[in-house]
């Protein structure tokens, strides 16, 4: 366990105690950098745990339910019960209760009269039958974050870093995300191959997507769902056809203009390899947690200086990877590509909203986000610039 530690110019020295045999004993260890990942209640946040806001869990053996099916009983405006298969046995069932309307605190207080209000709930007494309650407890969504996410050589990532509603798995894919996102510029800073400044772009980078969404993401509105947390706001991606970058879910009622530099990059089926090993491919296949990968759609007359320019960068961390459409024929400067694909079903083109005729780039991060979505080389190596030392 972390007791406290200190910081220092090129180190970070942290105070550990852990147990032997029942004895205490204090250990010391010295890092260049030190990563907090030991959930939420590893200290203080902004925000809140809004009252009215409990949600009723808990697992219980049921008979006369289909465990093929979830069931939902009830109004979003009153009460509602979710039933749903456990995935323990065909007879325990997952419930959840909620609803401004729902007594939690008496429900979660009494299996009785939690049972007799499934019963009420449901209507189906004579067909469904509730047995023993396994467990059940009373949930409290929090919406908190803290107001830093580093200071000098230490930092928070994940539930540390903040907390949220479960609603849309929100709060494991924003700590997986975060955490990974904080993953690669940080080792990109320890091999020498990024400046330090690399790193202060993790704050400001994940801060608004999570300010944000707080509010909405309690009520889980149609705008917001969990490939729409994006990274529009950062200060080291940037499209250069896009006058205003909207600060909104990338996904959802906006998707015609998702795609953007700080969105998800979407995945494109369908995909024929046309340099070895042939064979259909994804995007989400070619990506890599470990590199940059350029999408490159047309721009015959710009290939050369594209792959020029990526020679120049360190070896391994960016790859290329021509996306022809489905009746454009191989340009010789395929050869220089680490991977030249056709796009035969269109689903690249159209969900990176790239016209047959236009010359566009679309630099994909390590961890899956949009880096920069540009038309020119001189605009590739701006986005590089940023990153690579």
């Amino acid at each position: 366990m972390l007791e406290k530690f200190e910081q220092f110019n090129d180190h970070v020295v942290a105070h550990l105690v852990k147990t032997v045999a029942d004895t205490t004993v204090p250990e010391t260890t010295k890092a260049s950098w030190l990563v907090g990942t030991d959930g939420a209640r590893s200290g203080s946040f902004l925000g809140e745990t809004p009252e009215g806001e409990q949600i009723v869990v808990g697992d219980i053996n049921v008979k006369g339910l289909d465990s093929a099916f979830w069931h939902i009983w009830g109004d979003p405006k009153d009460k509602v019960v979710s039933i749903r298969p456990s995935g323990q046995d065909p007879k325990i069932f997952n419930f959840v209760i909620l609803g401004k309307n729902a007594n939690h605190d008496a429900l979660n207080s009494s299996h009785e009269k939690l049972i007799s209000f499934l019963y009420k709930m449901t209507g189906s007494k004579d067909l469904i039958t509730f047995g023993d309650v396994i467990w059940n407890s009373v949930y409290c969504a929090s919406v908190r974050m803290v107001d830093k996410f580093h200071v000098g050589r230490v930092f928070i990532a994940g539930d540390a870093a903040h907390c949220h509603s479960p609603t849309g798995g929100q709060g494991m894919n924003s700590s997986v995300q975060d955490a990974f996102n904080l993953g690669w510029k940080l080792a990109f800073v320890i091999r020498g191959l990024a400046p330090i400044t690399l790193i202060d772009t993790d704050a400001p980078e994940d801060n608004p997507k999570d300010q944000n969404d707080r509010e909405a993401a309690m009520h889980h509105v149609v705008e917001l769902h969990t490939l729409g947390v994006n990274y529009r706001s950062s200060s080291i991606v940037f499209d250069d056809d896009t006058l205003e970058r909207a600060i909104r879910a990338a996904y959802g009622v906006d998707s015609a203009f998702a795609s953007k530099a700080g969105d998800r990059a979407p995945d494109a089926p369908g995909l024929v390899q046309v340099t070895a090993p042939e064979g259909k491919t994804s995007l989400f296949e070619l990506f890599k947690a470990n590199y940059h990968t350029v999408l490159t759609f047309g721009g015959a007359e710009q290939h050369e200086g594209l792959l020029s320019t990526v020679k120049k960068l360190p070896k391994g961390l960016v790859k290329t990877v021509l996306v022809l459409g489905a009746k454009d024929e191989k340009p010789a400067t395929a050869e220089g590509f680490d991977v030249v694909v056709t796009d035969s079903e269109g689903y690249a083109h159209a969900g990176y909203h790239v016209g047959d005729e236009e010359v566009k780039f679309v630099i994909v991060r390590p961890y899956g986000i949009i880096g920069a979505r540009v038309g020119t080389v001189a605009n590739v190596e701006k986005y590089f610039s940023k990153i690579f030392n």
